[in-house]
């Protein structure tokens, strides 16, 4: 998945999604919450074999 105004990565067990907008203060916009819809819906953040999610949103 590519993503313009949010970074997703892994760190240890929890996922993380991180917002990259500091031109604006990481305001929302629907772009940035499509974007983390997305991550959420999709799975980016699950482990193999584990449907958990285990998550972190941060800015």
């Amino acid at each position: 998945m590519e993503c313009n105004n949010i970074q997703i990565y892994k760190d240890g067990a929890i996922g993380v999604i991180k917002m990259n907008r500091p031109d604006v203060r990481n305001a929302l916009n629907a772009m940035t919450i499509q974007e983390i819809s997305s991550a959420l819906k999709n799975g980016h953040l699950c482990f193999k074999g584990n449907n958990k999610m285990n998550g972190a949103l941060t800015k």
